[in-house]
């Protein structure tokens, strides 16, 4: 079982990240490779508790880090980032979103393409929210529940 996930990168800065990679990452090689980028990033939107994610395969054939939001309770090897943290490569422009409610630690990322314009082109927003619909909550287990449910609605109409 695999959800959607992405390659954003730069061509001339010749970088790459992946977000929520699915378990067979031979695609994402292929496309950097063909491309002439190199991954230095796997971003989870959230710990996947639904399918398998492929960021340990990934890590280990490209070296990239594995980025997760802060608090997330990730018992192997990765890099914490926080709310507001902004990551660009190249004309590529990354701003990591807190949006708690289809887990606790759930985050959205704004992408900028900056040859383009200076706002934000698109957000991935992992399980949080879909095309007439948003995420399911509870998948961090029963106890969080309620809370879920309060954060996923105010994650999604927030304005901020």
């Amino acid at each position: 079982m695999d959800c959607l996930s992405y390659v954003i990168g730069c061509r001339e800065a010749k970088f790459a990240c992946v977000m929520d990679p699915k378990r067979d990452v031979q695609d994402y090689i292929d496309i950097t490779r063909k491309n002439d980028m190199k991954i230095t990033h796997i971003f989870e939107t959230h710990v996947h508790t639904d399918h398998s994610s492929g960021n340990m395969e990934l890590k280990s054939r490209t070296g990239a880090e594995v980025f997760f939001m802060e608090g997330n309770p990730v018992k192997f090897d990765n890099k914490v980032v926080k709310e507001g943290d902004v990551i660009e490569f190249g004309i590529a422009k990354l701003e990591l979103i807190q949006m708690p409610g289809h887990t606790p630690y759930s985050m959205s990322i704004l992408v900028t393409d900056k040859s383009r314009m200076g706002d934000p082109w698109l957000v991935l927003t992992g399980g949080c929210l879909f095309i007439g619909d948003v995420g399911r909550p509870a998948l961090a287990g029963a106890e969080f529940f309620d809370d879920d449910g309060i954060h996923i609605f105010f994650s999604i109409v927030n304005e901020n």
